[in-house]
């Protein structure tokens, strides 16, 4: 995992996955740091090629990097002219000559839109890249930053204007250089969009939570806010997590969200958490391999045919009994205790 070594070995005349020396570099140089933080000390070498069929690259030799400690692999492919690295590309259909242990993850090399040798980089896209680049600055710091609902929002508003100046508000452009700042001010925009919703709710819901008492009152209480439960941003129904200043998420790095509507809505999506699945299990009215048949189907309508809706079980289960067909419980096999009392 010698960066310098690379350094030394690569040429400023070639291109290396279509970008730059120093920007090739500097996305395997992320992938070193991710080897690390593994807990790994040297990367094994294999060698192999592209077995990708349709590939343009199938066949060409390469090597294959696995982590001595994590078993986490990057498999890239090496052009040479003499003793020249002409080019470099990791590989998705790399096989090895030589058995191996079993890999774990396989790392890819991510060049943005914007870092390839063919963008034409504008005044204007500079323009919107410093924008973007010293907004995301203003909430990531070095050490985590302690981020209240009021910050938050306050950071959204100020920086309205260069999301819409970036794109119009579309972020499906987000593979460039300001994809940073894009992509957290979606996930954050998501959050206070949420919090604000049901900012009066959430209390109301933790506070009636306490006082379920059998499974009767538990169903009736989720069946009231499933619909809120349902709304939730999926960055922030999953992933959240207690932390000793307020709570962080594993898809935001770097920011402790703090502030009561935070602790209400967390608190809100813990307890339904809690049995959620437990529920839907028991209830349900389809089986484990009935469900990915459901819903993989092209006519499948989310709104109408709710496979992941409490509610609509139970309403299916009563008209069945109404025409005296019996629903087995626990169709998935799934079976766990339901605690009824408690929240975080």
């Amino acid at each position: 995992m010698d960066i310098d070594r690379l350094q030394f070995y690569l040429k400023e005349e070639y291109s290396y996955q279509d970008t730059t020396k120093q920007i090739f570099l500097k996305e395997i140089e992320r992938i070193f740091i991710e080897h690390q933080k593994a807990g790994d000390t040297e990367l094994l070498i294999y060698e192999g090629k592209c077995a990708g069929g349709g590939c343009e690259n199938c066949n060409k030799d390469g090597f294959r990097f696995i982590g001595n400690h994590s078993r986490n692999c990057l498999d890239l492919i090496f052009l040479m002219d003499g003793e020249d690295i002409k080019d470099i590309f990791d590989c998705l259909a790399f096989e090895t000559t030589e058995y191996h242990e079993e890999i774990r993850n396989k790392a890819s090399i991510v060049i943005n839109a914007d870092e390839l040798i063919t963008f034409n980089a504008t005044p204007e896209y500079w323009s919107k890249v410093n924008s973007a680049i010293d907004a995301y600055a203003e909430i990531m710091t070095s050490r985590p930053r302690i981020l209240s609902y009021d910050e938050m929002c306050y950071w959204l508003n100020k920086h309205a204007f260069t999301i819409e100046n970036i794109g119009n508000g579309d972020f499906i452009i987000s593979n460039m250089r300001w994809g940073i700042f894009t992509n957290l001010y979606e996930k954050l925009s998501d959050f206070r969009e949420y919090l604000s919703m049901y900012e009066n709710t959430f209390s109301r819901a933790n506070s009636a939570y306490q006082l379920v008492a059998e499974e009767k009152d538990l169903i009736t209480w989720m069946l009231e806010y499933e619909i809120m439960f349902s709304k939730a941003p999926y960055y922030f129904r999953f992933g959240i997590l207690k932390d000793e200043e307020g709570y962080k998420s594993k898809h935001i790095d770097s920011i402790v969200f703090t502030g009561t509507q935070f602790i209400e809505g967390v608190s809100f999506i813990a307890n339904y958490h809690k049995h959620y699945l437990v529920l839907l299990n028991k209830y349900g009215i389809y089986t484990a391999y009935e469900i990915p048949q459901i819903i993989g189907h092209e006519e499948y309508d989310y709104a109408t045919n709710r496979v992941y809706s409490l509610k609509f079980h139970l309403e299916k289960r009563e008209e069945a009994a109404e025409l005296g067909i019996p629903i087995p419980f626990n169709l998935n096999g799934y079976r766990a205790e339901i605690n009824v009392i408690g929240s975080v």
